[in-house]
């Protein structure tokens, strides 16, 4: 299955989604949509799943839940907006880790592009998808997942 990844958009929609994401399989956005109509845009590619990041007011918030697990070609896929090392100190969030015990881990909030593997997970940032900020070029991801595989790769926008 083949993920197009994208994460803090913050309202803007990239032009350079369209190019990147054509083919994808299905679109996962990590949160700080900050429009519905960044949604509905990346929707015209290919079918979305979202969570809500902590710039999400309102009916985002109230539409996309704060993290969502799935299973992916025998592989538990956790997406949530903040990761990474906050994802292991937050109790909160350290609890859903134990618990879900993914092999992926799909999330955004840095606004720095990261994907590898990290001990047994294989975490996954695509970095700022909405406009330059703060000296930070946009980008986006497209990660691979097939059985005994998983595969990503950052693209600047």
């Amino acid at each position: 299955m083949l993920f197009g990844v994208v994460s803090d958009t913050h309202g803007y929609f990239q032009p350079g989604l369209r190019k990147l994401f054509k083919g994808v399989d299905h679109i996962l956005h990590a949160g700080d949509i900050d429009s519905q109509s960044v949604v509905a845009a990346l929707e015209e590619i290919a079918p979305v799943t979202a969570v809500h990041g902590n710039v999400d007011r309102g009916l985002l918030a109230a539409r996309y839940p704060a993290w969502l697990d799935m299973e992916v070609e025998g592989h538990r896929l956790l997406l949530v907006h903040r990761g990474g090392r906050v994802l292991q100190a937050e109790p909160t969030l350290a609890a859903i880790l134990r618990r879900i015990c993914p092999d992926i881990v799909v999330y955004g909030h840095t606004h720095r592009a990261q994907a590898g593997w990290e001990g047994s997970i294989y975490s996954f940032n695509p970095g700022l998808g909405g406009r330059p900020r703060l000296g930070i070029r946009p980008s986006a991801g497209l990660l691979v997942v097939e059985p005994g595989r998983v595969e990503g790769t950052i693209h600047m926008l």
